[in-house]
């Protein structure tokens, strides 16, 4: 014979109570804080029964005593659990203005040595004579040195949101997020585990 949520969910055989009693530190983290409030487990318990305390339970219900229940859930949802509330706890502006900051420091050093060598040479005797005649020959030596070192580094920060985006999404979007209560979040993962999808 099949039974209902309710049958099983009792205030003698509480879900939520179970989950204090087994696992406190993780019911305190989840609601006892200040976006879910203080919240008792009766009254959770009272929330689960209201979304599904007519359906089918199933078989991990009937078959399984509560604490068994309680830490399978745990289990299976818990972190996500504490890492979903972590998010909706951050505090942020949605309507800050998106800005892009870009800051660039650079270093430049310049080397540039020259050196120059001339020679004038006179009587200079030719091959088939004895004679000097007056010749000058220059000789240029000339050396440059160049060396450049050059060192930028360039730090962008973006900050607010997308620029792309108008206000009034942006207030649309977080009207939606804020619409999405945790505890219903937490509801519906443990009701999708309890409960059959019939009536």
């Amino acid at each position: 014979m099949m039974k209902r949520v309710r049958e099983i969910i009792t205030s003698d055989n509480s879900f939520f109570e179970t989950m204090l009693d087994e696992h406190g530190n993780l019911y305190g983290s989840l609601f006892n804080d200040i976006y879910t409030g203080n919240t008792e487990p009766h009254e959770l318990d009272m929330m689960l029964l209201v979304n599904c305390g007519e359906r089918y339970a199933a078989p991990l219900l009937i078959h399984h005593d509560m604490s068994e229940v309680v830490n399978y859930v745990v289990k299976k949802y818990g972190n996500n659990w504490e890492r979903i509330l972590a998010t909706l706890e951050t505090v942020y502006d949605p309507l800050k203005p998106y800005n892009v900051e870009s800051v660039t420091t650079g270093k430049k050093e310049a080397k540039h040595d020259t050196t120059s060598e001339s020679q004038d040479k006179t009587g200079i005797v030719g091959f088939d004579s004895e004679t000097p005649a007056d010749s000058t020959v220059d000789t240029n030596n000339n050396k440059v040195n160049i060396a450049q070192d050059e060192t930028t580094e360039t730090t962008v920060k973006n900050s607010g949101n997308n620029g792309n985006l108008p206000i009034s999404s942006l207030v649309q979007s977080e009207i939606e997020l804020r619409k999405k209560s945790f505890i219903s979040l937490v509801i519906n993962d443990i009701q999708s585990q309890i409960t059959l999808d019939i009536y």
